[in-house]
């Protein structure tokens, strides 16, 4: 269910290698399934991430921890010349 209204969304940062790159190497089977549902809650869409981290919660919930932004693929309804 993807309740965004921009192109970024606040996650862990931990998850950044998996989300962009696929790579889940330093991730258990709990953690996956946890950045699953933030990509599921993104649409699907994430194509890159800030490079400075803050404490805040997952704009999808969860615990507070180390975040970043994630860059989000404009969908065909976003106005991409702004």
């Amino acid at each position: 269910m993807n309740q965004l209204s921009s192109n970024h969304a606040t996650g862990y940062s931990h998850f950044a290698s998996y989300l962009i790159n696929g790579d889940a190497s330093s991730l258990t089977k709990s953690e996956i399934a946890i950045a699953d549902a933030f990509a599921d809650y993104c649409g699907r869409s994430i194509i890159d991430c800030s490079t400075e981290s803050f404490f805040a919660s997952p704009d999808n919930g969860g615990l507070k921890g180390d975040c970043v932004e994630y860059f989000l693929m404009p969908t065909n309804s976003e106005d991409t010349n702004a």
